[in-house]
């Protein structure tokens, strides 16, 4: 799906594109209200119906290091577990496929990366950062003001301290529309801005800042007495990998940026 709108947005073609969501999440068609959870219901018949008789519909596009997607971008551990699962589970447990790998996340450090949004320049260590175009995920909503539509993509920076705060997304995910947790506060644990261009660099990964890995060593300094003094910097940088639209896409430093109306598709 996303190889045939680079190709049109690429090319600048009117024509508009139809959908037939066969993939893991489906998270284009999702968005656009082509695909619903039912499995008393064909996926097939809707969309098929929608290409025959569906009107033209002009969406917002993402660009990446030169590469169109539709959905999101990311980068971190978080980001990892999207696209760690192999094609044999996907195909096998289509969303499920990622519960495992996102609960793995827990154990993994968090890396230092440095952003510029808009011209704004800062730092900050993140288990995920996700650049989204589209607001539902399936499994819940990484962005209550993301839409296909606006001209701006939204910038979510997933920034855990502690273990309640990896609660809270899951809670929140589960939960989705009946969430307390504001997504577009700006608070700690989670960011969320609107962007039209955002580079993100990494600059280092921190260790031990998993929190399973953190706990182990906790209790280890109680048990024996001794101290390592807090968390320990990785110094190794350098480019680690990105994501979009759920597959592994070079490595950072990623440059993204908008593209209003990039493509046209069928719709309802």
């Amino acid at each position: 799906m996303r190889m045939v709108i680079d190709a049109v947005a690429r090319k600048k073609l009117t024509t508009p594109v139809g959908i037939v969501p066969l993939g893991t999440g489906n998270l284009l068609a999702r968005n656009l209200n082509i695909y619903e959870d039912n499995l008393l219901l064909d996926p097939l018949d809707k969309a098929i119906g929608i290409i025959l008789h569906g009107k033209p519909l002009t969406i917002d596009l993402g660009l990446m290091n030169g590469h169109y997607f539709a959905a999101a971008a990311g980068v971190g551990p978080l980001s990892d577990a999207i696209i760690a699962p192999d094609k044999k589970d996907k195909e096998t447990w289509k969303i499920l496929a990622y519960a495992g790998s996102m609960v793995q996340t827990l154990s993994k450090a968090p890396v230092l990366f440095r952003i510029n949004a808009d011209g704004e320049e800062f730092k900050i260590s993140a288990t995920g950062i996700f650049v989204t175009n589209i607001s539902d995920l399936g499994v819940g909503r990484l962005s209550d003001t993301a839409s296909m539509h606006d001209g701006l993509l939204d910038l979510c920076i997933l920034s855990p301290k502690e273990f309640s705060d990896y609660l809270k997304y899951g809670f929140h995910f589960a939960a989705t529309k009946d969430s307390n947790l504001n997504l577009s506060s700006g608070e700690p644990p989670y960011y969320v801005r609107k962007v039209k261009s955002v580079k993100i660099e990494a600059v280092r990964r921190l260790r031990p800042f998993g929190f399973i890995e953190s706990g182990i060593n906790e209790l280890r300094n109680r048990l024996t007495g001794h101290s390592e003094g807090g968390a320990k910097k990785d110094k190794r940088s350098g480019a680690i990998p990105a994501m979009i639209d759920g597959d592994e896409f070079g490595t950072t430093p990623m440059q993204i940026e908008v593209a209003p109306q990039a493509v046209s598709v069928l719709s309802i």
